[in-house]
C-alpha cells in the first residue's frame, strides 16, 4: 500500500487536502474552497507531508477563518 500512496504524491495530497478541509469546516467541500485546497496539497508537497504546515495553511485560510459556527 505504500507503494502505491508513493507513486502518485499529488493525488494523495490533494485528497488529503480536500478530506482535512472538509473536517475542519465541518461541511463538504465547495467551489470558493479549490484555492485554499490549492495551496493545502502545494504546504503538504514542499514540507514532504508536514502536518504543522497544512494545518498552520487550513487555520490562516479565508474560509476557515470566516466561517459560520
Amino acid at each position: 500500500m505504500r507503494k502505491a500512496l508513493v507513486k502518485d504524491k499529488e493525488k494523495f495530497a490533494e485528497n488529503m487536502a480536500r478530506k482535512l478541509m472538509s473536517y475542519a469546516m465541518g461541511r463538504g467541500i465547495q467551489f470558493t474552497d479549490t484555492p485554499t485546497i490549492r495551496e493545502m496539497k502545494k504546504s503538504l508537497l514542499e514540507s514532504n507531508f508536514n502536518s504543522k504546515e497544512v494545518i498552520l495553511t487550513l487555520v490562516n485560510s479565508y474560509p476557515f477563518r470566516h466561517r459560520r459556527s
